[in-house]
């Protein structure tokens, strides 16, 4: 009985040997959708005796197409216009297919996201060709829609620029991207940056101070005096209360107690 498993294991790993198609290679191209169509060549194996494309990723999703095509159309189905996109093909190691139209996701500017982060509750990017009069959207998914939440004027910095925001979270799931426009109008999409948020109270210190008020996280407050006046109100991770009266005030964030601080 051994014997017999023994011959059968020799035979599966002789033929993985003798057949091509157990040996894959990749082959990959970066870019950004423009509404275009890609074409790709498949070329058939006479080694093989098949297709060359044995499957297709854009942005790391499988992509149906008729594999017993020599050409392949990816329309990028799902993904928003000028939005980054990462094409990878998985192929046989005896062909290799051609891009026929790389054109179609080459984006001829200058510009481009050099780093992207969505930490706790901070959203960083870097990013280098920026143009004067150009300016950034925070955009967050709502529902299957972008909505905008904020506005940030660019630094014109072509060299490179560091930007943070505090973006407004939602318990579970949240989905944000940022969109750089151009003077031109012209836009170019960040990739989507997902974070899941678990939110605890807001917490402050110290409860008397002349200058700042340091929060445990970033997020949106209001101020008011002992008489019941909007004093202060915004949304960061410190706040500047050294334009307030001496006195004592009750600072809110979204939990439904207030905080009390003295200012001196």
């Amino acid at each position: 009985m051994l014997l017999i498993i023994y011959f059968h294991v020799l035979r599966l790993f002789l033929s993985g040997i003798e057949n091509p198609q157990s040996f894959q290679k990749e082959s990959s191209i970066t870019g950004v959708y423009q509404g275009k169509t890609l074409f790709i060549q498949n070329p058939y194996s006479q080694e093989t005796q098949a297709f060359c494309v044995e499957k297709i990723f854009v942005n790391g999703v499988s992509v149906n197409y008729n594999p017993r095509q020599s050409a392949i159309k990816v329309d990028f189905v799902g993904i928003d216009l000028y939005s980054p996109v990462y094409l990878r093909i998985v192929h046989s190691e005896s062909c290799a297919p051609l891009i026929i139209n790389p054109d179609a996701i080459a984006y001829h500017n200058s510009f481009r996201f050099a780093q992207l982060n969505l930490v706790d509750t901070l959203l960083t990017w870097k990013s280098q060709g920026e143009q004067e009069e150009g300016y950034y959207i925070i955009e967050k998914i709502d529902m299957g829609t972008w909505i905008e939440q904020d506005t940030i004027q660019s630094k014109g910095k072509f060299g490179g620029s560091s930007y943070e925001y505090i973006p407004a979270l939602t318990s579970g799931p949240n989905k944000f991207r940022v969109k750089y426009i151009f003077p031109n109008q012209e836009y170019l999409n960040s990739r989507d940056l997902d974070i899941h948020f678990y939110p605890s109270d807001v917490t402050f210190q110290p409860s008397v101070t002349d200058s700042k008020l340091f929060l445990s996280r970033g997020s949106e407050y209001k101020i008011y005096d002992s008489g019941g006046k909007l004093m202060l109100s915004g949304q960061d991770s410190e706040i500047d209360v050294s334009s307030l009266p001496v006195g004592e005030y009750l600072i809110y964030f979204k939990q439904e107690y207030p905080g009390f601080f003295q200012k001196k």
